[in-house]
């Protein structure tokens, strides 16, 4: 037997159970429920939006830079991996505070 998927989205964050949604998307989600569009229209556009947060950008975003530029991809995955790195943020630290110490 299959089973039925309930494909009513939430109408806030209340009514989600399952993921947490943020007060910036609910924002969106809230406009969206604005537009002079059928209720269908306004749910085909929320169920596609896409939400990523974290500190590389999201697989698509990559593929877009790197269709522009060769090995970008790479690069931007080097350099988010070695401005998180603990040399270099030890290397932050010590240029922050020798700033603030010649500010004085």
């Amino acid at each position: 037997m299959e089973k039925k998927q309930d494909h009513n989205l939430p109408k806030t964050n209340k009514d989600n159970t399952q993921k947490q949604i943020s007060k910036d998307d609910q924002e969106i989600i809230d406009q969206v429920k604005k537009l002079p569009l059928s209720e269908k229209q306004q749910e085909d556009i929320i169920a596609t939006m896409e939400m990523y947060s974290g500190p590389i950008p999201h697989p698509k975003i990559l593929a877009g830079y790197q269709a522009l530029y060769p090995n970008a991809a790479k690069r931007i995955i080097r350099e988010l991996k070695w401005s998180n790195s603990p040399i270099e943020k030890h290397n932050r630290a010590h240029r922050d505070f020798h700033k603030f110490v010649r500010s004085l």
